[in-house]
């Protein structure tokens, strides 16, 4: 009996460590086990002002990409020695700089000095009579008188003009003043310009001008390359800085044609320099002192009248002159010895 208990509360006690159940009298179980408290904020206190809001600094902003440069449009021309009129592309102003295209924003013609000049840029002109700071431009002095059908063509060769050009590739902004040789070829087609006016201001607008140019200057292979500017201009500025040297002078006006005289401008006549110049006379070869010309016959002294010489004249006039004095004298002498 006692062997059967034993091995009946051994069977219990496996049995109770199989099932995992707690050591608990017989017929008991364990109590769940108690959630932890649940915390609810109070109920915000009615009138009550609520926490301040820390102002939230935006995103920072992202900086655009920058915009991909346009392609200039350059205009159809090559560099030449000797530029022509008839061989100036129809299209706006334009050519190369040193290598790099030259984008013509403004173009200028004034008197300055004692010439007319003409100055292109590629940088913008704000006001007619502003200036243009910076930027590159080509200067050219014009050697005659603008107006309409005005052409000159200028042979390769130093001065008239220089080029505020562009020659460091770190910095485009940085110019340098080009003097070299070049040659160009202009002509006006519209002048419509003013007189200036003395009784206005010092800086004034005085019309438009038209034409085409082509303009060549020469670099070398050690410094600023090949330039050129070629293609038409319209209706570009025309004005006074100032009161020009022709009136200064006493000279006529800007040679225009304009609405208040009426009067149409006739272009003075420009030597041709296809044109061979006449040879200067030779005072030496002239046909006055030309030694084999034969002398003219020389003019024989008018013969005199056959009448009194000039001795039997003087003897004429002079004899009762000295008849005179010898009477007198002796008068004289005579008074004495008494």
């Amino acid at each position: 009996m006692k062997a059967s208990l034993f091995i009946a509360i051994v069977f219990i006690a496996s049995l109770v460590a199989v099932c995992g159940c707690d050591a608990l009298p017989f017929g008991q179980q364990q109590p769940p086990p108690i959630p932890p408290p649940t915390l609810v904020p109070p109920p915000p206190m009615p009138g009550a002002i609520p926490p301040p809001v820390m102002p939230v600094a935006p995103p920072p902003a992202v900086a655009p990409l920058p915009v991909p440069a346009v392609a200039m449009a350059v205009p159809p021309y090559q560099w030449i020695d000797k530029p022509v009129i008839d061989t100036v592309p129809q299209a706006p102003l334009g050519g190369m700089a040193n290598g790099r295209p030259f984008n013509t924003q403004a173009i200028v013609i004034e008197p300055i000095g004692d010439k007319w000049k003409m100055k292109i840029h590629d940088k913008p002109l704000e006001a007619p009579t502003s200036l243009i700071m910076g930027g590159q431009a080509l200067t050219i002095d014009l050697p005659f008188h603008p107006g309409v059908g005005a052409k000159f063509t200028r042979e390769m060769a130093y001065g008239d003009g220089y080029f505020q050009i562009s020659n460091d590739p770190t910095n485009l902004e940085a110019t340098t003043s080009w003097n070299a040789e070049n040659a160009w070829a202009i002509e006006i087609t519209k002048w419509e310009v003013a007189d200036y006016d003395p009784d206005g201001d010092l800086y004034q607008m005085a019309g438009t001008a038209s034409g085409r140019i082509a303009v060549c200057y020469k670099g070398n292979p050690t410094g600023i390359q090949n330039s050129w500017l070629a293609g038409d201009f319209e209706d570009v500025t025309v004005r006074y800085m100032g009161k020009p040297y022709f009136m200064e002078k006493g000279k006529s006006s800007s040679g225009k044609s304009s609405g208040k005289s009426g009067k149409k401008y006739t272009p003075p006549t420009l030597p041709d320099p296809k044109k061979a110049p006449e040879p200067k006379k030779d005072p030496a070869k002239d046909p006055a002192k030309d030694p084999v010309k034969k002398p003219e016959p020389k003019k024989e002294p008018p013969k005199k009248d056959k009448g009194e010489t000039d001795i039997e004249k003087a003897k004429k006039t002079l004899t009762p002159m000295f008849k005179s004095l010898k009477d007198s004298y002796k008068k004289s002498k005579k008074k004495d010895s008494e």
